[in-house]
């Protein structure tokens, strides 16, 4: 991408317009250029490829772009004979903001924060990896990273997810900043506080802010992360069968539910994968806890997953949790739902969907899932706390941050984006270059 002027910076938004997710932030002044999240879009039924049209096996990059789904830079991709200096920063590890990065050439630098790279690592031990990547580069919040003409500073912001991150950048010409993905009532509200008080401090001149809940009806109560353990331990009182759903990125969500399970006295199972994120990302509470590992009836215990080789830990089958249904409290993912043909649950047995796939309504398999529920008796019950800002708390980051212009991006709705209180909202396009400047309104 060309300037007129090279010390007018610019900046292009490649995703994450009028969708959740897939964000893909791009900003160049001067010679300098960087990128920030290479996301995918989740949105079932209506993307260019399915499970069943899948892009052609080595030629991924050729058929991603044609579509639009990723940008035309070539220095991101094998083969770029401008070198591979295009570093990309990641906000945090949820797929609609790293989900497409397997497309990068291995050389292209990603950075990102110690706690997401401490995520990324044992994402890679159960199979949830991001493609090859040869040149990590792990940053501390707080101090500013250099690169050619262009100055990021990471800060932090509290999400349900480790290692969350929002940027604020200088270029030649203004500053922008970038949220990530943020919340006010989770574990950390403080981090996201400091995060647009900073914004609010230095003149942040274009603010790139996600506004998943904008538009969201009135009056709608946000559970608290940290009300989930108390809750969940209501929700399983005087019940038979207990299984629940959760995405097991969440490490918190995860010791809620062992706190939980606790409180109820109720041993917690979980999946291989989820067992071995607990185990590694928060060993404190999981030796609290000590969970079991569901062995599925197509797996056989001498199979578990070499990650758990050597490992002290119970397992438990199907017929175990039919013989002693309130003995236990269960995840059982929706590609686990047949586990309930063999646990025949009991009358009063429950599903605890707590922000596990599938997410909601708009997936198809949510139907899905309810139907199999209903099959078996089970009663569905919805225990969550949202990873996202809710209308109130994102206009008073808003305000507090203040922005010359607001692009509104990762929403359904982002004329429903609430304005800066002297600035300008705007709902920006696919592939359009922005200017980074002061703006007097």
């Amino acid at each position: 991408m060309k300037q007129s002027d090279s010390k007018q910076a610019v900046f292009t938004l490649y995703g994450g317009i009028n969708v959740i997710g897939g964000t893909k932030l791009y900003v160049q002044s001067g010679e300098s250029e960087v990128l920030f999240d290479f996301g995918s879009t989740f949105a079932p039924g209506f993307g260019s490829f399915d499970t069943v049209l899948r892009p052609r096996p080595g030629r991924e990059v050729d058929d991603y772009m044609a579509l639009g789904i990723i940008p035309n830079l070539p220095k991101l991709y094998a083969g770029s004979k401008e070198g591979h200096d295009l570093p990309v920063f990641i906000s945090h590890f949820h797929l609609d903001h790293v989900g497409l990065l397997f497309l990068l050439d291995p050389s292209v630098p990603i950075y990102m924060s110690e706690p997401s790279y401490q995520l990324y690592q044992q994402l890679e031990v159960i199979g949830e990896g991001i493609g090859q990547h040869d040149d990590i580069r792990v940053f501390t919040y707080g101090q500013w990273i250099e690169w050619k003409s262009l100055r990021v500073l990471p800060l932090e912001v509290d999400h349900d997810i480790q290692g969350a991150t929002g940027f604020f950048v200088e270029t030649l010409s203004g500053t922008i900043a970038y949220t990530g993905d943020f919340r006010g009532h989770g574990n950390h509200p403080d981090k996201t506080e400091a995060f647009f008080q900073y914004l609010g401090a230095h003149r942040t001149h274009a603010l790139i802010s996600e506004g998943t809940r904008a538009g969201e009806a009135s009056g709608r109560h946000t559970v608290p992360e940290k009300d989930m353990a108390h809750m969940l331990a209501k929700t399983m009182e005087n019940r038979s069968a207990v299984f629940f759903t959760l995405y097991h990125r969440n490490i918190e969500r995860i010791a809620a539910f062992a706190a939980a399970a606790q409180a109820v006295s109720r041993k917690l199972v979980l999946t291989p994968a989820t067992l071995h994120l607990f185990r590694t990302l928060a060993p404190v509470q999981y030796e609290q806890s000590r969970p079991a590992v569901y062995v599925c009836a197509t797996q056989a215990a001498e199979s578990l997953p070499s990650y758990l080789t050597g490992l002290d830990v119970q397992t438990v089958n199907a017929q175990e949790l039919a013989n002693d249904q309130t003995a236990f409290l269960v995840e059982l993912p929706y590609e686990h739902l047949t586990e309930l043909v063999d646990i025949q649950p009991h009358n009063g047995a429950i599903y605890i969907h707590s922000d596990g796939v599938p997410l909601g309504a708009y997936d198809p398999a949510y139907a899905n899932v309810t139907n199999w529920l209903q099959t078996f008796g089970v009663d569905m019950v919805s225990v969550r706390s949202t990873g996202h800002a809710d209308p109130a708390y994102l206009q008073a980051c808003i305000e507090q941050a203040n922005p010359d212009v607001l692009y509104a991006t990762h929403t359904f709705h982002p004329e429903q984006m609430p304005a800066p209180h002297s600035g300008l909202l705007v709902v920006p396009h696919i592939g359009r270059n922005y200017p980074i400047a002061p703006i007097s309104v």
